[in-house]
C-alpha cells in the first residue's frame, strides 16, 4: 500500500457532510500515509473557514480559492485528501485529480447528510445541490462506496486500491 501512494493521491469526493474527513483520517492510518482536509487547508491558508468566506465573498471566489488550494496539493503525492463537496463542479479540479491520483466517491444517503453550519446546504436544499453535482460525483470516480458502515467502506476502498494499478 505505501508503495502505491508514492505516486498518486487518494482524493475522496462527495457530498458535504458524506464523511470524507473521517474516511480519510481512517484511510491514512490504514496507509500510513498522510492526511490533508481540504477544507482545514482553506482554513489554515485563509485564516477563515469555508462558510465564512462564502459568506463574506461568495461562492465564485470561494471556489478561486479552493481551485488554488487544490492546484497546489495536487502537486504532492502520497496523501489522503479529503476535498471540498463542490470541487468537482470545476473542469480543471476535476482533471487535476485524475491526473495525480485515484478518486473515491463517498455516497451517503441525502436524509442522512447534516446540514448545520454548511452554508451552500442550507441556501440550497441538499437535493438541489446534489443534482447538480451528481453526474460530476460519479463521471470523476475511480470507485464509488456507500458510507453506511465505516469499516466495511474502509475495507473495501482499501481492496479497490490494492487491485487497483494507479501508479
Amino acid at each position: 500500500m505505501i508503495g502505491l501512494l508514492k505516486e498518486k493521491n487518494i482524493y475522496l469526493i462527495g457530498m458535504p457532510g458524506s464523511g470524507k474527513s473521517t474516511v480519510g483520517r481512517r484511510l491514512s492510518n490504514a496507509t500510513a500515509a498522510p492526511f490533508i482536509d481540504c477544507d482545514e487547508e482553506f482554513e489554515r491558508v485563509t485564516g477563515r473557514q469555508p462558510s465564512e468566506y462564502i459568506s463574506s465573498e461568495g461562492e465564485p471566489a470561494f471556489r478561486d480559492k479552493e481551485c488554488e488550494i487544490l492546484g497546489e496539493l495536487s502537486k504532492k503525492t502520497g496523501f489522503v485528501i479529503a476535498t471540498g463537496g463542490g470541487v468537482i463542479l470545476r473542469e480543471e479540479n476535476r482533471k487535476a485529480m485524475k491526473d495525480t491520483g485515484v478518486v473515491i466517491y463517498i455516497k451517503r444517503d441525502l436524509k442522512d447528510l447534516p446540514v448545520e453550519g454548511r452554508i451552500l446546504s442550507v441556501r440550497n436544499s441538499v437535493e438541489t445541490l446534489y443534482e447538480k453535482r451528481r453526474a460530476f460525483y460519479e463521471g470523476t470516480a475511480d470507485f464509488t462506496v456507500e458510507s453506511s458502515l465505516l469499516d466495511g467502506m474502509i475495507a473495501k476502498i482499501l481492496a479497490f486500491i490494492e487491485r487497483t494499478d494507479i501508479n
